[in-house]
Order: structure tokens, then C-alpha cells, then sequence
């Protein structure tokens, strides 16, 4: 089966496709996205295979769709690696599973970063693989697999400002060893300073750990910035722009 993201131009792609596997046009500003999701795959008779289209941002621009399929799949699914070509790349999934209900995440932490530029992070949720975790201890990671990270996140109505955030694993002795950039963006692809929204909105990330880090204890931290000028907006009352919002205990997989 292929997922396809853009459901947009569903009309186009339904005229020119005349493969014969099924294909499902998916958005994840659909309600309740990750049960919409299951409830595809579930009426597929002998389900062995399931490919992802991963668009290229100048083909099809889907905000953060590819973080938020790639978090559901790795969490119900196992990865078997991309093909990739000029436009677009697909990613591959085998061992669906399909025993249980299909979601993001099943809880919140929550967190209270206020920050000054008028957006606020609320709610953590981190795992790897199926299992969720709490973040309230260290998180158990394991080599060999990425883990995924849901924040929730709330900003003031006619904010006017696009924010990006920096993710950074610091070891114990604070040294940076990985960094990670993404832009935020709402389910519907609108950015934090598009409109007068203020509901919170999730977002979903994906990160594989370097091939060469060392077993130990990490923090997770996490910087707020401008898209435009890329300065960073500070916590309320704390006035640095750098938060640690998690700790990691990474460690052999066996």
C-alpha cells in the first residue's frame, strides 16, 4: 500500500496514477489523523508492505507531514530504508501493527516554558519505538533506533513571528553532540505568526542518534528562535533562551 501526503491535488494524482497497489491520499490536519491512518491500513487485505511518499519541499510543500508520518510508522511499524529519486523519496515500512489503537502519543508531561516573544511550550511526550515514556525520570534509549519527541506548544493570537527550534543533546560534561533544526508548524501547514490562532498545536520529531556517541547520560535542551532574524526568544523570569526539557540514559540495546 502507498500513503501519499498532498491530498490538495488528490484529483491530478487519481487521474495520472494507473498503478494497481492501493494508494490513500493522506493530510495530518485530518481529525483524529493517526486513527484515520490505521483505519487505511486496516481495511487492506494482507497487509506485508506499506510505502511512505516523502515529497520534496519545492514539489509539494507539506510542512512538517513528513516528521509526523515518520513518528506514527516508526512507532507502529519497522523501517526498511528509502528509495530515493528526483522529487521525492519513499520511505519503506514492514511488521504494521495493528493491535491496538493507532496514536501520536498516549500522554502528555507538562511543561510551563513561558517565552518572551510570546509563545509557550506546555506538554512533552517522548519514546522510542511503541513504548512511550515518561519524561519526568531519564529516558531509556537504546542503540541502534532514533527516538521521537511531541511538544505541545501554544502561542498569542496574531503573534506575527515564525519560530523555529533548536533540539540539543548535551553529555554530562555539557558538551554539545547533536543538534537539530525545524521550523514550527500547525497540522494545517500555517505557520506560528500566520493568522489570529491561538489553540495548541503539536509538534512531531524524529531523531536519530550519531553512529559514534558514547554510551551515558545526556540532556535534551531546547532553544525558541525567529525564523527571520534568528534570534532566540527567553524563558519568562529564568531569561536564558536555552531549556533543558529532558534527560537521556543511552545505552547498549541488548
Amino acid at each position: 500500500m502507498f500513503l501519499v501526503p498532498g491530498y490538495l491535488w488528490q484529483y491530478s494524482f487519481e487521474y495520472l496514477y494507473q498503478g494497481e497497489v492501493p494508494v490513500h491520499l493522506v493530510h495530518t490536519a485530518m481529525p483524529e489523523f493517526a486513527h484515520q491512518i490505521e483505519a487505511a491500513l486496516t481495511t487492506s487485505q494482507s497487509l506485508s508492505e506499506v510505502k511512505v511518499v516523502d515529497w520534496s519541499n519545492d514539489v509539494i510543500w507539506a510542512g512538517d507531514e513528513d516528521q509526523r508520518l515518520a513518528v506514527l510508522f516508526d512507532k507502529y511499524g519497522l523501517s526498511v530504508g528509502a528509495e530515493h529519486y528526483t522529487d521525492f523519496q519513499i520511505r519503506n515500512y514492514t511488521e504494521i501493527s495493528l493491535d491496538r489503537p493507532w496514536t501520536l502519543y498516549e500522554f502528555l508531561d507538562p511543561l510551563t516554558v513561558n517565552y518572551d516573544g510570546g509563545i509557550a511550550l506546555t506538554g512533552l511526550a517522548a519514546g522510542q519505538g511503541r513504548e512511550q515514556q515518561s519524561s519526568q525520570s531519564p529516558l531509556d534509549m537504546k542503540e541502534g533506533s532514533p527516538f521521537w519527541l511531541a511538544l505541545q506548544w501554544q502561542t498569542a493570537p496574531q503573534l506575527g513571528t515564525d519560530f523555529a527550534i533548536s533540539l540539543r543533546l548535551h553529555n554530562d560534561e555539557g558538551s554539545g553532540v547533536l543538534q537539530k533544526d525545524y521550523v514550527l508548524w500547525r497540522p494545517d501547514h500555517s505557520s506560528t505568526g500566520e493568522g489570529e490562532q491561538s489553540e495548541p498545536f503539536d509538534s512531531l520529531h524524529l531523531i536519530e542518534f550519531p553512529a559514534d556517541l558514547p554510551f551515558g547520560a545526556y540532556e535534551l535542551r531546547i532553544v525558541v528562535y525567529d525564523t527571520e532574524s534568528l534570534k532566540p526568544t527567553v524563558e519568562l523570569g529564568v531569561w536564558e533562551a536555552e531549556t533543558t526539557i529532558a534527560h537521556l540514559q543511552y545505552s547498549d540495546s541488548h
